[in-house]
């Protein structure tokens, strides 16, 4: 059983919805915590309504009952501080096998939603040393790192590495994004494990939809649960992004 803790998004380009869909086609079954309600479509985002940290943890001590505790855990947005504590909390509690972080600081889709310092250092201190997996993209990692975001392949291979030393014992983070272009056709995507570093390249698709973070991030967690490496999950959830973008244009 996959669970993912993030906001609910109504056209189900990004958020819980886009994580269970993406889990289904893996044969994974799933429950969901909602963090927050937006209003959004592709390519605008117009309200974020966060919920509060108690039915955040009710939420999730409803599932538990039924499913148990979690084994497998994909955190996306975390909408605010005290909900990134209750979260945090949660997971220390029963630490599951692996915690997925696609670091949600800012949308793509609009300005409704841009995380203050509160959130960023709540996830820098409490939950990256509970994470085994991190996936931001370059301006994320940039952020969290609290640097100018990575251009370049190295820097962005030095911030993986930086951001790995920060996760829990064994952990892998990955930085990710259309910006790490390798040419025209290709894009890189920078791994830094407990004993090694990694650029693993792959078809650049047209197009970049919101969503393809979180898409990536619970494709990789739901190859994981399957008994995946790490080099083999990436490659899976990045053809499965690239499959997805390929599709017929929806909300």
């Amino acid at each position: 059983m996959l669970w993912t803790i993030a906001g609910f998004d109504p056209s189900g380009g990004a958020g819980v919805l886009a994580d269970t869909q993406t889990f289904t086609s893996y044969a994974c079954e799933s429950v969901a915590v909602a963090t927050a309600v937006t209003a959004q479509r592709a390519g605008r985002l117009s309200q974020v309504v966060p919920m509060t940290g108690a039915l955040v943890s009710e939420q999730w001590a409803r599932l538990a009952e039924i499913a148990g505790p979690p084994s497998h855990v994909k955190l996306g947005m975390l909408a605010t501080a005290e909900i990134a504590e209750v979260v945090a909390g949660l997971l220390a509690a029963t630490p599951p096998e692996h915690v997925v972080l696609d670091p949600v600081l800012r949308s793509s889709a609009g300005p409704a939603l841009e995380v203050g310092s509160g959130l960023l250092e709540v996830v820098r201190e409490r939950l990256l040393p509970q994470v085994t997996v991190v996936t931001p993209n370059a301006e994320e990692a940039g952020r969290l790192l609290g640097r100018a975001a990575p251009v370049a392949v190295s820097d962005a291979q030095s911030a993986a590495r930086a951001l790995q030393s920060q996760l829990r014992t064994g952990g892998t983070a990955l930085v990710t994004g259309g910006s790490l272009a390798v040419g025209t056709r290709q894009l890189a995507i920078c791994v830094a494990t407990a004993s090694e570093d990694r650029v693993i390249r792959g078809a650049r698709a047209a197009g970049d939809p919101h969503g393809t973070g979180c898409r990536f991030s619970a494709a990789l967690l739901a190859a994981l649960s399957q008994g995946r490496s790490i080099p083999d999950a990436v490659r899976s959830a990045h053809r499965h992004v690239a499959q997805w973008i390929r599709r017929p244009a929806s909300l």
